[in-house]
Formats: structure tokens, C-alpha cells, sequence
């Protein structure tokens, strides 16, 4: 594989492996210190349980659905008893049920990357905002090695979807970039991989085994991929 001019990374199994406990601890915390709820803790997680029906489609589709828009509506519902901004807001809910956790090697590849000059940016798919993407990657000490964070929640849509891609691809066109210039790496071949190929770039699936394919690599840790890169320089 030969040295990319630009990377382009996933989070979540990419670069995070982070431990989740049961996102009802989110809510109970916005019932308990953001929402004027006048309903019980018991009837507003059944109604929570009830929406999240709703909101689970975003799985079935290319269309992203924003926990913001959601905030929004349980705001305008039930109204706040707090001051605190959105993003406060949005930062504590998560750190009830998520812990990032850098996965193996991360460090590695990226100070790989950042001794060749290669920029690093990141497209993560979620239904939380690129600023809250960002305080993820800073709470694993790794925020500054990237020049931009997009997330899908703040955005129409979510991989698979070409049209996400092209929120980077057409600005490094600007730049002078050809598409087979830029690498995209990923930990699931549906949502990372077979869009980036079909649209010319250079794809990277990291997986449990080392298999090369004609259009992509796969590879089962970031030293594995360094080592294959080394070999091309």
C-alpha cells in the first residue's frame, strides 16, 4: 500500500473502544438536573424507552438523527430547570454511560502519520455533535493531531452515505488532492470501507486478520498497517 497525502479516520472501534453502560443513565441525569419534569423517573424512562423506538431507525437508513434535535424536543416538552449550555449539557449526558478508551496502537499509527506530515482528520458516524466528537478524542489525549472532526449528527446524513465523504473530499479537491491520495480507515467494511472505494479513495479495514484485497487492505492492528506502509516508502 503506498504512503497516502491525506488520512481520514473513523472513531468508534477505530480509534475509541470506549466501555458502554446502559444510556438510561443519561437520562435519569437530564430528569434529575436539566429537565422540569412533572412526571415520574419511572413514567419519563418508559416514555424515553418509547421514542428511542423512533430514534433506533437511524440504523436502518443513510439519514442521521442529532441527540440535539432530540434535546430540543424534550426541552420544548417538559422545559429546563438549569443554565447550563447545550454543550455542557450534551458532554455530561454522555460521560454518564460511555468511557473513551484509545484503542490499541492508536498512538502509534498517529505519530506515524504525524512524522511523515501526513494530515489527519476525522469522520465519525453519531447522533452526538463534532464538538462533543472532539472532547471524546481530547479525553484520550489525542485531539491535537487532527486539523478537522466532522460527526454525522451534525449533519443530514451518516455513513454509508457518499454525500458525508464529500463533505471532505470536495475541500481537498480545492486543496489539489486526487481522491486515490486519500486514505480512509475504518473498523467495519459496510459503514467505512465500501463507499470510500467505490468513490476512488484508498480504504484501510482494520479487523482480526491481515488479508489483501484488490481495492483495499485489511489488517488487524495499526502496527500491521505501519509495517505494510514502511514497506512502500
Amino acid at each position: 500500500m503506498k504512503l497516502p497525502k491525506i488520512v481520514i479516520f473513523d472513531v468508534g472501534g477505530t480509534l475509541s473502544s470506549g466501555k458502554w453502560e446502559n444510556s438510561e443513565l443519561g437520562y435519569r441525569y437530564l430528569y434529575e438536573e436539566i429537565l422540569d419534569v412533572n412526571e415520574s423517573l419511572d413514567d419519563f424512562l418508559k416514555f424515553i424507552r418509547e421514542m428511542l423506538y423512533i430514534i433506533n431507525q437511524r440504523e436502518t437508513c443513510d439519514l442521521e438523527f442529532s441527540f440535539k434535535s432530540f434535546f430540543n424536543y424534550l426541552k420544548d416538552l417538559y422545559g429546563l430547570k438549569t443554565t447550563k449550555q447545550y454543550e455542557e449539557i450534551e458532554y455530561n449526558f454522555l460521560k454518564k454511560f460511555y468511557k473513551p478508551i484509545r484503542t490499541d496502537n492508536a498512538l502509534e499509527i498517529l505519530n506515524y502519520f504525524k512524522r511523515k506530515s501526513i494530515p489527519m482528520y476525522v469522520l465519525s458516524n453519531s447522533m452526538y455533535s463534532s464538538n462533543l466528537i472532539a472532547k471524546e478524542l481530547e479525553d484520550m489525549g489525542i485531539k491535537h493531531y487532527f486539523k478537522q472532526i466532522i460527526s454525522s449528527g451534525d449533519h443530514l446524513v451518516r455513513k454509508p452515505s457518499k454525500e458525508l465523504f464529500k463533505l471532505y473530499l470536495k475541500k481537498f479537491d480545492m486543496m489539489g488532492y486526487k481522491t486515490s491520495d486519500i486514505c480512509y480507515i475504518g473498523n467495519d467494511y459496510y459503514f467505512d470501507i465500501k463507499s470510500p472505494i467505490e468513490l476512488g479513495m484508498m480504504c484501510v479495514h482494520l479487523s482480526d486478520k491481515t488479508v489483501y484485497h484488490d481495492q483495499y487492505l485489511e489488517v488487524n492492528s495499526y502496527l500491521k498497517l505501519i509495517e505494510e506502509l514502511e514497506k512502500n516508502e
